[in-house]
């Protein structure tokens, strides 16, 4: 059980830190894409990616989630 309990541990660290990282670069590239727009330049592949990594962000959030859960079912047990 213990054994377990480290697994979901890392990858709830693990989750967080990459979450962290991308909530980070989608941040700049917002910033990248602010700064183009004033420029005049077409940003609407730019913010298709942009969506695409707040998506992929969201997916993450929610697997992370699912690991609470599982640690809280574990723990319990």
């Amino acid at each position: 059980m213990q054994k377990q309990i480290k697994g979901v541990d890392a990858n709830i660290a693990y989750l967080r830190n990459t979450i962290t990282d991308m909530k980070k670069h989608e941040k700049q590239w917002q910033d990248v894409s602010a700064d183009m727009q004033k420029s005049g330049d077409n940003t609407k592949k730019l913010d298709t990616e942009i969506a695409q990594m707040r998506d992929k962000i969201g997916s993450l959030q929610s697997e992370l989630d699912s690991l609470y859960n599982q640690r809280t079912a574990l723990k319990v047990s």
